[in-house]
């Protein structure tokens, strides 16, 4: 059960090179190694097959693959991770996904 982001630390997230989310899951939640991808296509594409289990990564640019590359088979979990807009991704049967959607409304609640 996650309670919070940080707990992704025992999940294998996706992040995108160079990205906000990248940085955003080093500082904030000293998540150093995640799985680092070429593009948001790429990390989604991984998602989808199960490689990874969260994506995070600029929740605008996630917004428009899920619903434009993706409908029905990756959700949005939760608000923003932070006010530049991080978001994290996830396939909605996942059974994380609830908590973690549950865990990021508490702390953006906060």
């Amino acid at each position: 059960v996650v309670v919070h982001p940080e707990e992704l630390r025992s999940e294998t997230t996706g992040v995108v090179a160079d990205s906000e989310g990248n940085d955003f899951l080093r500082d904030k939640y000293d998540i150093a190694h995640p799985i680092v991808f070429p593009n948001a296509k790429v990390m989604l594409e991984a998602l989808l097959a199960g490689k990874i289990t969260a994506a995070v990564y600029d929740a605008p640019v996630l917004n428009h693959y899920v619903s434009s590359k993706f409908p029905g088979q990756i959700e949005l979990a939760g608000d923003l991770l932070s006010p530049v807009g991080t978001g994290i991704a996830m396939r909605p049967n996942l059974p994380i996904r609830a908590n973690v959607t549950a865990a990021l409304l508490r702390i953006t609640k906060l």
